[in-house]
């Protein structure tokens, strides 16, 4: 029953995320509606969280520790940033993200949440690692390859990065004081990743999601698409 119910669901959130990244492709490709639909993306967010929040197998404290964790230093770094220009560089975010406090949305510490926990569930999944749930942390096995994981979780992070540096500001998400994202970005955006992936390794939930690389998948298309169609 748990089986089947975890199937419906699973087409249900897929159906709905691909329509969603579908419909605002068409929306941003136009100069009229694009204000409108860059304005829906904390929709979006929000609607991938609880998709993958639904299909995420352990709710236990150790996830919750995760979440919390990977927020509040999302959220951290980028009011940093945004202030200090550490350690992106100086940027300011637009209005499409939503509500902003200390001139940084709230919204963009799911953003982290979301890609650091796509890429290392996915990171997971390619090295077959499943450690049960009743062992701390990471297994003997685990241990050798937990520099790899990290560092290859951390890679899909800035490659996904690169894809969305150049439509961002297109979309008022935030934008950069010299017009282009400078190296230091890339940079800093890589060592976040490998401290938040450290984080996702480490800690003792079972790192499981059949939605999260569907989810990859639409998230690098989207902003593929966008590139193509925008630039």
């Amino acid at each position: 029953m748990i089986d089947i119910r975890q199937s419906v669901q699973y087409q249900i959130a897929l159906f709905v995320l691909i329509s969603f990244h579908l419909v605002g492709i068409a929306g941003l490709s136009f100069e009229l509606t694009r204000p409108f639909f860059a304005g829906l993306t904390p929709v979006s967010l929000i609607l991938s969280s609880v998709a993958l929040g639904i299909l995420h197998r352990e709710w236990n404290k150790q996830f919750m520790l995760f979440l919390f964790l990977t927020y509040l230093t999302g959220y951290g770094v980028e009011l940093s940033g945004v202030h200090t220009g550490f350690p992106f560089g100086e940027y300011e975010y637009g209005d499409s993200l939503g509500l902003k406090i200390g001139a940084v949305p709230p919204l963009i510490g799911l953003n982290w949440i979301l890609l650091i926990y796509a890429t290392g569930v996915v990171t997971e999944k390619i090295f077959g690692n499943k450690p049960h749930p009743s062992h701390s942390g990471e297994t003997p096995k685990n241990n050798k390859r937990l520099p790899l994981k990290v560092l290859t979780a951390s890679v899909m992070m800035v490659l996904i990065d690169l894809l969305i540096e150049p439509v961002a500001p297109l979309l008022d998400f935030w934008s950069w004081s010299n017009g282009n994202a400078p190296a230091e970005n890339f940079i800093g955006w890589f060592g976040v990743s490998i401290l938040l992936h450290l984080l996702f390794f480490k800690l003792n939930f079972i790192r499981e999601n059949k939605l999260a690389l569907p989810y990859l998948l639409i998230t690098i298309l989207f902003f593929i698409s966008l590139n193509i169609i925008l630039i």
